[in-house]
């Protein structure tokens, strides 16, 4: 199973799209925006270099006539999908062939030349992250297909050189796509807007809105599931709150184009208690993220308590399977609306390739700590990304035509319980209400920033 077969409702009530997606474990080339810029504040259109060795969101879709089969990973944080073509550098390089792929053949690379209904926009695409991992190549339009939903001349990026891993199927706002960025050594290349996934699916009628929301479930689930259009109230343990978006750039942007809310403070509970973070800042969400990353700060306070180390081989940051008792959490607040995420979901079990656990020097089961530090080195501020670690604990309602988010509490090991699934229409998330607090971070708010932190190393016997 990739993407599982659609409940699909069009043109009738209610209106929502429910599909499943595969979790994936392995390596991902994986990212979150954004990075500081200049002035300290995030830079919506450029990424910070993320520890993203862990767990993707596979969907599988076709593209083209006839349809050429593709496993893409699917990301909130980013809002184009792009494909490698046949002569793309990474088709040669022995991480491709060793999946099996072949330069020429339909595996994750698509031939434009062999598509009846393929049409070239012309126009140059080009995206960049802050790793130094690019991809370039041509727009393009041509057919998308998903277990029988077709949208025809689907706006996407055919790459002739990337160096990422994974292709990627963006569903964020309009504002991040690539073609709004101006393109390095092509000033003349003109900019343009496109309607996306969930833009498309509201204009053809299979949604009311632009909207979806996204269920990880557990550390432990092989699948999850996103529902376009809807939410499923069999999957909260709270009522869903609406948190605003930040506009960061008013002046070069009329709306929000990043999924970033107001983040009031973030505590230890349920053992002894313990402040991890009491400075109200902007936090993204962000499902291309496998980790959480928080203040050097913050991550010291938690890494002091739990006795993270990082490992001299592989650079992960690691602590003892058993950190933590059992009822500890930490506690996010959004403007006064709490999620707990377990600290037993932020431990993850490190195995050899035989599946044998990988211990320490004195023989205790290691677990990756999903908790990481970020702090531009030259500016010391600090973007907090709440990424899969965090998500796995929140339903998350993604509410692109009003610019907001919903928070509930996810209810984790869900074990195939019915769904109650409901439409988002012109009356909003079903079931929301407003945080206790209407107070939300500025943009013209100074960025906080940090000292560095430097964790102890610990040579893990692998």
């Amino acid at each position: 199973m990739a993407l599982g077969m659609p409940t699909l409702m069009k043109r009738s009530a209610p209106k929502a799209l429910e599909m499943s997606f595969d979790v994936v474990k392995g390596i991902s080339n994986k990212w979150s925006e954004p990075q500081t810029d200049a002035a300290g504040s995030p830079s919506p259109h450029h990424d910070t270099p993320l520890e993203n060795m862990g767990y993707y969101y596979q969907v599988s879709v076709s593209i083209g006539s006839p349809p050429q089969p593709f496993a893409l990973s699917l990301d909130t944080g980013s809002s184009d999908l792009w494909v490698p073509s046949p002569n793309n550098n990474e088709c040669l390089s022995p991480l491709f062939t060793s999946r099996g792929g072949s330069c020429g053949q339909t595996n994750n690379v698509f031939n434009r030349m062999i598509s009846s209904t393929f049409s070239l926009i012309n126009e140059y695409f080009f995206i960049s992250y802050g790793d130094s991992t690019s991809a370039y190549g041509l727009w393009g339009k041509d057919t998308l297909n998903f277990n029988g939903l077709t949208l025809t001349d689907y706006t996407f990026g055919v790459a002739s050189g990337t160096t990422s891993t994974t292709n990627v199927f963006g569903i964020g706002l309009k504002g991040l796509q690539a073609s709004n960025d101006a393109i390095p050594g092509h000033p003349e290349a003109p900019r343009f807007t496109y309607s996306n996934l969930p833009y498309r699916l509201a204009e053809e009628g299979y949604i009311n809105t632009p909207s979806y929301s996204l269920y990880l479930d557990s550390l432990e689930a092989t699948s999850g599931t996103i529902i376009f259009g809807g939410v499923d109230a069999s999957k909260i343990q709270s009522p869903i709150t609406l948190h605003p978006l930040i506009n960061f750039h008013p002046e070069n942007h009329p709306d929000p184009v990043s999924f970033f809310i107001t983040l009031d403070s973030v505590d230890l509970v349920g053992g002894v208690p313990l402040n991890v973070l009491e400075v109200t800042s902007a936090a993204l969400l962000d499902s291309g993220a496998t980790l959480t990353f928080l203040p050097p700060s913050a991550y010291a306070t938690l890494a002091d308590r739990f006795q993270v180390k990082q490992d001299t081989k592989t650079g992960y940051r690691v602590a003892s399977c058993s950190s933590g008792s059992v009822g500890e959490y930490l506690e996010y607040s959004f403007q006064g609306s709490k999620i707990r995420v377990p600290i037993s979901s932020l431990l993850d079990p490190i195995k050899k390739q035989d599946g044998s656990a990988v211990i320490s020097p004195d023989g205790i089961p290691m677990c990756r700590f999903l908790v990481a530090p970020n702090a531009d080195d030259e500016t010391g501020t600090s973007n907090i990304i709440l990424g899969d670690s965090f998500l796995r604990s929140a339903y998350v309602v993604y509410d692109l035509e009003n610019f907001q988010l919903g928070l509930a509490q996810a209810a984790t090991y869900s074990n195939g319980a019915s769904s109650l699934v409901s439409a988002i229409d012109q009356n909003g998330i079903p079931g929301s209400q407003q945080p206790p607090s209407s107070k939300t971070w500025q943009a013209n708010s100074p960025m906080p920033t940090f000292h560095g932190y430097v964790p102890p190393q610990v040579d893990l016997l692998w």
